[in-house]
């Protein structure tokens, strides 16, 4: 859960609270510190709201009772702490413009979109690699997650040639990792 909504959380307090990034970390892990500690995930009532909205709440409330409160549990503590890679989540911030019509609910839920997308990448990069099938994702990601100039993707038959396969296996191999990448965000959002 940690791993899913840190990366939003963190963003939501830079932009919505204008908190400097040394501040929004320590706030990020203080909230998640705080959400496991008083076990607000256990609270969350699905009929009430949609858990996103649930944890954007939470870290508002965190947030403006943090300036309160006089103490503050240590980092570490008996939780095991996911590394939080900030200095990517600064870059990734200061590359993306914020779209002025965007509300910060908005921006929040796509970032947790765009966030929870990138995991299931990279799981789909582990299962690929522990299952022998390093050629399907340099596939999947040459086709589908191509940034090239332009926005033109190789064709098939480019890829099958570059990777002396026939186009029907490159046609096969994408199918594969789509379906994969299909199953392992399912697999987190549940």
């Amino acid at each position: 859960m940690v791993e899913a909504y840190w990366k939003p959380v963190y963003k939501y307090i830079r932009l919505q609270w204008h908190k400097s990034n040394d501040e929004a970390k320590d706030l990020t892990q203080g909230f998640f510190a705080s959400l496991l500690e008083r076990e607000l995930i256990e609270r969350y009532d699905a009929s009430q709201a949609a858990f996103r909205t649930y944890i954007r709440t939470c870290v508002d409330g965190f947030v403006s009772h943090q300036a309160e409160s006089d103490s503050r549990l240590k980092r570490g503590g008996k939780y095991q702490f996911v590394p939080l890679d900030f200095e990517l989540a600064e870059r990734e911030l200061a590359s993306a413009a914020m779209q002025p019509q965007l509300s910060m609910e908005e921006f929040f839920h796509r970032e947790w979109q765009r966030h929870m997308f990138s995991l299931a990448v990279e799981d789909l990069r582990r299962h690929s690699h522990d299952t022998g099938k390093q050629t399907h994702f340099e596939l999947f990601q040459a086709y589908d997650l191509s940034d090239s100039p332009g926005g033109e993707r190789p064709t098939y038959e480019k890829l099958a040639q570059e990777h002396g396969l026939a186009a029907t296996t490159v046609t096969n191999y994408l199918a594969w990792a789509r379906k994969e990448l299909r199953r392992l965000l399912m697999e987190r959002l549940a």
